[in-house]
């Protein structure tokens, strides 16, 4: 039984890799904007302080690092809420319910497909980008393996948010708002193109108390502090957060699906 759950789900991800083949051109896209994003931040950063490179303790090199690998996680993410919210809505959640694998599990592990297939992309275009801007060039050392593990935990945090945002069209219809909300507070609270550091001391305070520092701020930060004890603590929330999001899934769908049966779906 349990191979069977296996082979399943080993063929899940194997569909999302030929999604990736057919979709080559968007993903060429993306990486791109990844390009421009970075280099459009280093120059803003060399403007802002100086040839040197050095301001305030920041250095510009660390922010190249910085973005290229909070940038690479979130680029590699599908969006998964809005395949969830086309099944809602067409009626077509009522035929997977009746296949053998759970919905949730079908949807999770063709997100974390897409995603485990679109990372080692973006990842070494990140290391070729920083390694040319920066003026640290590319040492491989064991904080990136950490870090990079470190970005499949936050996506698989991530992918587990998305379903809770998807199944909320049952309520909500579309969800492309409550998308949104949630792309900007991961986007300011995670501190995507800027450090938390950076950041006035009351929103570095608000942001510790949800999971968006863990996704973003403390497993990028990673590459340049080479901190093993800040590791350890952000595996740890991130664990503890994907635990929380994964009983709240378990009892949302549950209440999906009484929603289903009382509609006759």
């Amino acid at each position: 039984m349990l191979n069977n759950s296996i082979k399943a789900y080993l063929s899940i991800i194997s569909i999302s890799f030929k999604e990736f083949l057919r979709n080559i051109s968007l993903i060429n896209g993306r990486l791109f904007f990844f390009t421009i994003t970075i280099v459009l931040f280093y120059e803003l950063w060399s403007a802002a302080y100086g040839v040197d490179g050095h301001k305030d303790n920041i250095n510009i090199s660390n922010m190249v690092w910085y973005i290229a690998m909070t940038e690479c996680g979130v680029l590699s993410e599908p969006y998964l809420y809005s395949k969830i919210e086309k099944d809602i809505k067409s009626g077509a959640i009522s035929y997977y319910l009746l296949r053998p694998i759970s919905y949730i599990s079908l949807r999770f592990y063709e997100g974390l497909g897409v995603f485990l297939i679109n990372l080692p992309f973006f990842w070494l275009s990140g290391i070729i980008i920083a390694s040319f801007l920066s003026y640290a060039p590319f040492q491989f050392s064991g904080y990136f393996f950490i870090s990079y593990l470190l970005c499949i935990m936050s996506a698989i945090l991530s992918l587990l948010i998305q379903l809770l945002i998807g199944l909320s069209a049952f309520w909500l219809g579309d969800v492309f708002g409550l998308a949104l909300i949630y792309r900007k507070l991961l986007y300011v609270l995670g501190g995507l193109l800027l450090p938390l550091d950076i950041y006035p001391e009351i929103i570095s305070k608000i942001a510790y108390f949800t999971p968006f520092p863990w996704m973003l701020y403390h497993r990028a930060k990673i590459i340049y502090t080479h901190s093993f004890e800040d590791a350890i603590k952000t595996f740890a929330m991130l664990l503890s957060w994907s635990l929380m999001c994964s009983i709240a899934l378990y009892f949302f769908f549950k209440k999906c699906n009484r929603r289903i049966e009382i509609n006759g779906g």
